[in-house]
C-alpha cells in the first residue's frame, strides 16, 4: 500500500468516526427532547447496522427519516439548535456547517440543491411500471405483456416464443415452443444480454445450478440453459396456472384448510431442497405457482444457497430477498446465519398472508419494512380472523419467531406439524413462553447478578414483576 492509499485510508477512517459521533450526539438530543424512545432508537441503530452490513453508510438522521420515527422539520430544529450554525441535509442525513460560519451552506455529499422543473408528459407516451419484488422497473410500451400475441410467434433458436408471461427488473419469462420436440416451455430470459452486470450474471446462472440439482413434484424443473444472440436464457417446466401472489391479490385470504394444503406442498419442496444442500433465500407467493389442478410448485432459484459454498451475493453483503417475507437475520444483513431456519420464517410469513390477506409485515418503505421485520412482534393471526384454528396459528407463530433458535429447526420439523394438523393431531411445536425466555436469562446472567450481591428476595420479586409484565402485554 502506497502513502497515497494510507493518507487516504486514514482521511476516510478519521471521516467515518466524525459521523458516528454526530449521530451519537444527535440521537442523545432527540432522546433528551422527548422526541423519539429508547425502543425506536434501538431499532433504528440495529437497521443503520444492518445497512452498514449490506456496505451502506447512512446516516442516523436519515434513518430516522426514512423509517417515519421523526419528521424532517423537527430534525432541521433540533439540529440549528444543538449544532451551532449546522445545517441538515434532507437526502443523505449529513450534518454540515452553515454559510456564514465557517461553512459553504452546502451538504458536502450532495452539493446545492437543483430544482427539478415538473414535465407533464402524454400518458399514451408514459413508460408502464413493471413491479419487480419491491422495485418498480419501467418498460417502453412496445415491450409490455402481451405484444408477442398481437405479433404472433416467433423465432428464438431452436425455440419459437408463444406469448410473454411475466417480466422484472432482470428479465422476462416467456411461454415458448421448442421446436424440436415440440414441448411447451417456460423461458426466462436475461434482457440486458451480454451487457448484463456481474451479478445479473451470477444470479442467473445460480438459478440454474441450483434448480438442476432437484428433482421434485412440486419444484419447477429446468430443462436447458444456454445462450442464444447474446442473451443468457433458462428454459424451464411450463406451469399452466397463475401465481400465489396473483390468487391472493384477486380472492384475499384463503380458508385455512386451503392454506394448509398450498403450504404443505411448498414446505415439502423446501425440504427436498433443503437435504440436497440448497436454501431458497427468497419464498414468496410470487414465487409459488398454482396449476389447474390446484397445486403448488416453487420457483425461482436465483437467491439460492448452496450449502458450503460462499456467492460474492454474499461476501458483498447485498440485501437478499424480498423485505415482506425475509427474516430478521436477512434484514440485518447477518448474511452467515442464514441457513434452513431462515426458510421456515418465510414459509411462515406466506402462510400468514394466505390466512389474513397481507404479510406478517409492512412499510411505506423497504428499510420500514425491514425495521418491523427486526423489532415488532406480529400481530397473531387469530386476532385478524378467528376462524383460523389455534394449532395453525402457533405453527404459524412458530415459523416467525425472530430468534432462528426458537423456530422449526428445519423443514421437515414444520412439515410434519402441518401433516398432524391435517390428521387432527395435536401438533408438537410449541412456543417457548415469556417465562422460559426469561429463565434462560437468568442462567445466563445468574453469575454476574449474584456476585453484585443482589439478594435472592429482590431477585425473585425482579423475576416474578418481569414475567408478570411479559404475560400480560
Amino acid at each position: 500500500m502506497g502513502a497515497g492509499d494510507a493518507a487516504q485510508r486514514q482521511k476516510q477512517s478519521a471521516a467515518f468516526a466524525r459521523d458516528r459521533m454526530e449521530d451519537l450526539s444527535l440521537q442523545e438530543h432527540l432522546l433528551a427532547q422527548n422526541l423519539v424512545t429508547k425502543e425506536q432508537l434501538r431499532g433504528a441503530t440495529k437497521m443503520q447496522a444492518a445497512m452498514l452490513q449490506r456496505g451502506e453508510a447512512v446516516r442516523m438522521g436519515k434513518v430516522l427519516l426514512d423509517l417515519r420515527l421523526v419528521s424532517a422539520n423537527v430534525l432541521e430544529r433540533v439540529v440549528e439548535k444543538e449544532f451551532a450554525g449546522s445545517g441538515f441535509c434532507l437526502d443523505c442525513g449529513c450534518i454540515f456547517k452553515a454559510a456564514g460560519t465557517g461553512g459553504s451552506g452546502e451538504c458536502p455529499a450532495c452539493g446545492p440543491k437543483t430544482p427539478v422543473p415538473e414535465r407533464v408528459e402524454d400518458p399514451k407516451s408514459a413508460p408502464t411500471i413493471v413491479r419487480s419484488g419491491t422495485s418498480e422497473v419501467p418498460s417502453s410500451p412496445s415491450r409490455v405483456k402481451g405484444d408477442t400475441k398481437r405479433l404472433g410467434p416467433r423465432p428464438f433458436g431452436r425455440y419459437e416464443i408463444l406469448s410473454e408471461v411475466a417480466r422484472g427488473g432482470m428479465g422476462v419469462v416467456y411461454r415458448a415452443r421448442d421446436k424440436q420436440g415440440g414441448e411447451v416451455v417456460a423461458m426466462k430470459v436475461l434482457l440486458a444480454g451480454e451487457g448484463a452486470t456481474d451479478e445479473e450474471m451470477a444470479r442467473f446462472e445460480r438459478e440454474a445450478r441450483a434448480a438442476s440439482r432437484l428433482s421434485h413434484p412440486a419444484i419447477v424443473g429446468i430443462r436447458e440453459a444456454g445462450s442464444i444472440e447474446g442473451k443468457p436464457f433458462i428454459t424451464m417446466e411450463y406451469i399452466d396456472g397463475k401465481s400465489l401472489s396473483r390468487i391472493l391479490r384477486d380472492e384475499g385470504p384463503l380458508p385455512p384448510k386451503r392454506a394448509l394444503e398450498i403450504l404443505t406442498e411448498v414446505t415439502e419442496a423446501v425440504d427436498h431442497a433443503h437435504k440436497k444442500g440448497v436454501i431458497h433465500r427468497d419464498l414468496k407467493p410470487g414465487n409459488v405457482l398454482i396449476d389447474k389442478e390446484g397445486h403448488a410448485h416453487l420457483t425461482d432459484f436465483g437467491l439460492a444457497k448452496q450449502v458450503g459454498t460462499e456467492s460474492q451475493l454474499t461476501r458483498t453483503g447485498t440485501q437478499l430477498g424480498t423485505p415482506a417475507y425475509m427474516p430478521p437475520e436477512q434484514a440485518a444483513g447477518d448474511v452467515h446465519a442464514i441457513d434452513g431456519r431462515s426458510d421456515v420464517y418465510s414459509l411462515g410469513a406466506v402462510l400468514y398472508h394466505m390466512l389474513v390477506g397481507g404479510p406478517p409485515f409492512t412499510g411505506e418503505t423497504a428499510m420500514q419494512t425491514m425495521y418491523h421485520v427486526m423489532n415488532t412482534p406480529p400481530e397473531p393471526p387469530r386476532k385478524k380472523n378467528k376462524s383460523i384454528p389455534r394449532d395453525v396459528e402457533t405453527i404459524c407463530l412458530i415459523c416467525l419467531e425472530k430468534e432462528s433458535e426458537d423456530r422449526y429447526p428445519n423443514a421437515e420439523a414444520l412439515l410434519e406439524d402441518l401433516k398432524r394438523v391435517k390428521a387432527g393431531q395435536a401438533i408438537r411445536g410449541k412456543r417457548k413462553s415469556g417465562g422460559a425466555k426469561l429463565a434462560e436469562m437468568w442462567e445466563t446472567h445468574r453469575t454476574l447478578i449474584l456476585v453484585c450481591g443482589v439478594s435472592g428476595t429482590v431477585i425473585a420479586g425482579l423475576l416474578a414483576a418481569l414475567l408478570w409484565v411479559m404475560t400480560h402485554k
